[in-house]
């Protein structure tokens, strides 16, 4: 994507450098590097901006709404989430409409508004199969999931978790067979079967660390010390909660904050200037 990005520039073909800019973003995002990201984001929004490709905007949108939902932003994050929503709608990009509203179901799960999160989850699943997206039913599958394990309707989760592994088992997909392996874990965790849950997180940290997906490496740390500490073996537990807080350490640090504020700024001030300067010359 760098090399692509840099022919993209020399070249000055605006669609390629939009598209380059969310895609370098989009790797940042999995690698929990929320500055780098937001900055190759706010830089696909200024070219889409300048050429109305409202799509990729959209698309930009929607990849910063999930940085500001990944900080516990949520007032932003759904800010992101309804723009990039709007401007789907009034393209009728099914895909984007979808993952949109996925992107707004997992605010509202994240804020334990279960019902709600529910909701939009089968609106995004209902719109992927109508699109027959078979990445996007194994997500909803998944997040559905999720909001009955948290409801205690643990039959219901299972059958969710299993429909998503077996799609993202077809497709090969290793990071969506890391996230399904760590919620069948979950879902026997959360019943004391501790003994099943364990091979499903050790999984999920075989792959997460394979594929360098972060986030997914931490919370496998963290069930890995849990289920050990449940089974008696100390050593084990107190072993995978070091990794947790290592991991952890990684991702949630306040520089990361700090330079993610700094980049707002920046880019309000960039992008005004800019405007002043269109007009001045305008004038």
């Amino acid at each position: 994507f760098s090399k692509s990005l840099a022919i993209f520039e020399d070249i000055k073909n605006n669609p390629g450098i939009i598209i380059c800019n969310s895609n370098l973003g989009s790797i940042k995002l999995v690698q929990n590097k929320y500055p780098e990201a937001l900055k190759y984001y706010q830089t696909s929004i200024r070219f889409a901006e300048k050429t109305n490709s409202s799509k990729y905007a959209a698309l930009a949108y929607g990849n910063m709404g999930i940085i500001y939902s990944e900080l516990k932003n949520y007032d932003l994050a759904l800010k992101h989430f309804n723009e990039a929503l709007n401007i789907h709608k009034k393209s009728n990009y099914a895909a984007g409409i979808a993952s949109s509203l996925s992107n707004i179901g997992n605010v509202y799960f994240n804020q334990k508004e279960y019902d709600n999160a529910l909701d939009f989850f089968i609106q995004a699943l209902n719109k992927n199969i109508e699109n027959n997206d078979k990445l996007g039913m194994s997500r909803e599958y998944g997040n559905i999931a999720n909001v009955y394990s948290e409801q205690k309707k643990y039959p219901e989760s299972y059958e969710n978790h299993i429909k998503a592994l077996k799609i993202n088992e077809e497709l090969k997909n290793k990071k969506g067979i890391a996230i399904n392996n760590q919620g069948i874990g979950e879902y026997y965790l959360k019943q004391n079967k501790n003994s099943e849950a364990l091979p499903y997180f050790k999984k999920t940290n075989q792959i997460s660390k394979e594929i360098k997906v972060t986030d997914l490496e931490k919370q496998s740390y963290n069930s890995l010390s849990e289920v050990f500490e449940k089974l008696g073996n100390n050593d084990s537990a107190y072993y995978y909660f070091k990794k947790y807080i290592e991991v952890k350490e990684s991702i949630d640090n306040e520089d990361k904050r700090k330079q993610i504020s700094r980049l707002e700024i920046q880019y309000e001030f960039d992008t005004k200037e800019e405007k002043y300067k269109t007009q001045q010359l305008l004038d």
